[in-house]
C-alpha cells in the first residue's frame, strides 16, 4: 500500500470533500427518480424531464447539488492557483508548457505561463477597442538586457532577464486575470 500524498491545505481538502458530496446526492437522487419514475425511459429522456412533475423538487435539488459541486471544484482550484491545473508552479523542480484561462465575450482574452526548475515566465493576452494586445510580464527592479533561457516540458523559452519570473509571481498574474482584474501594475508589461 502506497502511502497517501500529504495534504496541501486542509481549506481546498473540504471542497473537494464538499463537491464529492454534492455529487454522490446528484448521482443518487438520478438513480432513485429513475426508479420512481417509471414513465420516463432513462434512455430516450432528457434529466430535466424529471423536474417536472410529481418528484420534480428532487430533481431540482439535485441540480442545486450539481451546481454547488462544480463551485467547490473551481474554489479548490483558484485556492491552489495552477498547481491544481496538472502543474506544479511551488515546486522548484516541475515543469509545464502552458497553463492558461480564456474569457469569452467582447474581449477575448487568456493568460499563460511557461517554465520550471524555479524559471517561469509569463504572457497575457487581451484584445482592446478592437486591437489585440498580448503583454510578456516582467520585474520592474530587474533591468531588461539579456536574454534568459527557460526551460518547459518541450523545450526552452527564450525571454529578456527581466522576464524571469517566480512561481509567486506568475500565481500572481494568473490570479489576477481568472478574477478580472487589470494586468497587475507592480510588473513591467512589454507589448509583443
Amino acid at each position: 500500500m502506497e502511502p497517501r500524498p500529504a495534504v496541501r491545505d486542509r481549506g481546498t481538502l473540504r471542497l473537494a470533500l464538499l463537491a464529492m458530496a454534492f455529487e454522490t446526492w446528484f448521482v443518487l437522487v438520478l438513480v432513485v427518480l429513475h426508479l420512481l419514475r417509471r414513465d420516463l425511459p432513462p434512455g430516450r429522456t432528457m434529466i430535466s424531464q424529471y423536474a417536472v412533475g410529481p418528484y420534480g423538487a428532487l430533481m431540482a435539488s439535485a441540480f442545486v447539488a450539481l451546481a454547488l459541486a462544480l463551485l467547490m471544484l473551481v474554489l479548490g482550484l483558484l485556492r491552489d492557483g495552477p498547481s491544481s491545473c496538472g502543474a506544479s508552479t511551488t515546486s522548484s523542480r516541475s515543469k509545464f508548457s502552458t497553463w492558461g484561462k480564456t474569457r469569452h465575450g467582447p474581449h477575448e482574452a487568456y493568460a499563460q505561463a511557461a517554465g520550471g526548475d524555479g524559471a517561469f515566465t509569463a504572457e497575457w493576452y487581451e484584445v482592446e477597442n478592437g486591437t489585440p494586445l498580448h503583454w510578456v510580464g516582467g520585474l520592474s527592479d530587474v533591468p531588461p538586457d539579456g536574454e534568459i533561457a527557460i526551460p518547459t516540458r518541450d523545450a526552452r523559452v527564450t525571454v529578456r532577464r527581466n522576464e524571469r519570473l517566480a512561481s509567486t509571481d506568475v500565481k500572481e498574474i494568473l490570479g489576477a486575470f481568472v478574477q478580472g482584474s487589470p494586468r497587475p501594475s507592480r510588473f513591467a508589461w512589454r507589448r509583443r
